[in-house]
C-alpha cells in the first residue's frame, strides 16, 4: 500500500479543512463590480470621471479611483460589502481655475441676500469671491471623507527577514557548497512576465494616483518600479545563485499545508486587491517564486546563525513561528516559509519556502474573495499543486 501519497494529500487536507477562527470577511464582489455600482448609483453628475484607475482593499470595502487623462481631477469611492450608502469624494488640482465655489453656494455660506453682480468683482482664475463685503477664498471638496489607512505600527519581522537575508547572501558566497542556476533561471522567467504584464497591473498602485498628476506619470512612475525591482531580483539570483537539491514530498507537504493554515489566518490584504486583476495568475506566479527565492536564502542565513544552540535550533524555530503566528499578520507566509524552511537541509530550501508561499497565495485567496474569477483559478492552481505534490510521492515509493 502506498502510505506515502496518502500522507501528502491528508497533509494537504488538513490546511485546507481544519477549522479556524477567523472574520467572515470575504469581499463579495470584484472591485471592477464595485466601480460599476458607483457608476450606477453615486457620484456626482454632469461631470467626465475618466477612467476607473485603481483599487484598494480597506477593510470591509473596496476603495476606487478614476482620474481623466488631464489629471484635473480624482473621484475617490468607498463601496462597502454590506447595504450601507457608497461613499465618494471629489478633489480637484489647486491650480484648476474653475476649483471654487459656485456662486450660489458662495452667497449661501456669506449669508448675502442682496443681488449683486459677481461678474464685475470676481478676479479670475482665483479661487474667491467677494460678496457683501466679505471674501470667501478657497474651494470645498465635494463628497464625504472617506477612512484614512491606519498608521502601520513598527513590525519586527521584516527586519529579521532582512538581517537573514543578508546572512544567506554571505553563506552562499563563503559556504557556497554545490549551487545551481536553474532558480535563476525559473526566477528571471516569472519576474519577465511580470513585467509584461505590468500595464494591467498598475490598478494595484492606489496611492500612486494623485490630484493634479497626469495618470500616465502615475503608471510609468509603476512600471519603472516594477522593473527596477524585477531586474534587482534577477541579478541578486544571477549572483548569488541556489543550492542544488532533489524535493522531498514529505516535506513539500507540510509546507503546503502550513501554507494553506497561515494563508486562512492572516490574509494578506495585498493579495485581495491582485486578485481583482486579470493577468492574477501571472502576479501569483511571480510573487511565488520571487518571495520563495528571497525566503529560501534567508532560511539558509537563519539556519547558520542558530547552528551554535545545535539541539535548541529546532524548538527555538517553533516558537518563532508560534509568534509569528500571532503577530506578523499579512507578513505571516514570508515569515513562515523562511522559519519553516530553516528547520530542513539547506540544499532543499528553494523548494520548502517556495511550495509554502505558493499555498499561502491559494489559502490567502481562497478565504478573502467571493467572487467566481479568482475562486476558480485558485482552486486550480491547489489541484495542480496538491496533484503534483502525490505524484512526487507515488514516485519516490
Amino acid at each position: 500500500m502506498k502510505v506515502r501519497p496518502l500522507a501528502v494529500g491528508a497533509m494537504v487536507a488538513a490546511g485546507l479543512l481544519a477549522p479556524l477562527r477567523q472574520d467572515d470577511s470575504a469581499a463579495p464582489r470584484s472591485p471592477v463590480a464595485a466601480a460599476r455600482l458607483v457608476e450606477d448609483v453615486s457620484g456626482p453628475a454632469d461631470l467626465s470621471w475618466g477612467k476607473l484607475r485603481a483599487w484598494r482593499r480597506a477593510g470591509d470595502g473596496w476603495l476606487v479611483l478614476w482620474q481623466p487623462s488631464h489629471g484635473a481631477w480624482v473621484l475617490r469611492a468607498l463601496v462597502k460589502d454590506d447595504p450601507h450608502p457608497v461613499l465618494w469624494r471629489l478633489q480637484a488640482a489647486p491650480w484648476l481655475p474653475g476649483v471654487r465655489l459656485s456662486e450660489p453656494l458662495a452667497r449661501e455660506l456669506v449669508g448675502a441676500r442682496e443681488v449683486i453682480d459677481a461678474r464685475r468683482i470676481e478676479r479670475l482664475a482665483r479661487r474667491d469671491w467677494d460678496l457683501s463685503g466679505q471674501r470667501l477664498a478657497g474651494g470645498l471638496v465635494l463628497g464625504r471623507d472617506l477612512p484614512e489607512p491606519p498608521p502601520k505600527r513598527p513590525d519586527p519581522w521584516p527586519a529579521m527577514l532582512a538581517g537573514a537575508l543578508l546572512a544567506g547572501a554571505l553563506c552562499l558566497v563563503l559556504l557556497p557548497g554545490n549551487l545551481t542556476q536553474r532558480w535563476t533561471v525559473a526566477l528571471t522567467g516569472a519576474l519577465v512576465g511580470l513585467v509584461a504584464v505590468i500595464p494591467s497591473v498598475v490598478a494595484v498602485g492606489y496611492p500612486a494616483f494623485r490630484v493634479g498628476v497626469r495618470p500616465w506619470v502615475a503608471q510609468l512612475a509603476i512600471f519603472a518600479a516594477g522593473s527596477l525591482v524585477s531586474t534587482a531580483l534577477a541579478a541578486f539570483a544571477a549572483r548569488f545563485g541556489a543550492l542544488r537539491g532533489r524535493p522531498r514530498a514529505l516535506e513539500l507537504g507540510v509546507a503546503a499545508g502550513l501554507g494553506l493554515v497561515a494563508g486562512r489566518l492572516a490574509p494578506a490584504e495585498p493579495l485581495i486587491s491582485v486578485a481583482g486583476l486579470t493577468a492574477r495568475a501571472v502576479v501569483w506566479l511571480a510573487v511565488t517564486v520571487a518571495l520563495g527565492y528571497l525566503a529560501a536564502v534567508a532560511a539558509i542565513g537563519l539556519r547558520e546563525l542558530l547552528h551554535p544552540l545545535r539541539r535548541a535550533r529546532l524548538p527555538l524555530l517553533a516558537s518563532l513561528l508560534a509568534g509569528a503566528v500571532a503577530t506578523a499578520g499579512s507578513w505571516l507566509g514570508p515569515v513562515a516559509a523562511m522559519l519553516v524552511a530553516a528547520a530542513g537541509p539547506r540544499n532543499r530550501a528553494c523548494w520548502t519556502a517556495t511550495t509554502l508561499v505558493g499555498f499561502w497565495i491559494v489559502g490567502s485567496t481562497l478565504v478573502s474573495c467571493a467572487w467566481v474569477e479568482p475562486l476558480r483559478d485558485a482552486g486550480l492552481l491547489l489541484l495542480g499543486g496538491a496533484g503534483g505534490l502525490v505524484t512526487l510521492a507515488a514516485i519516490e515509493q
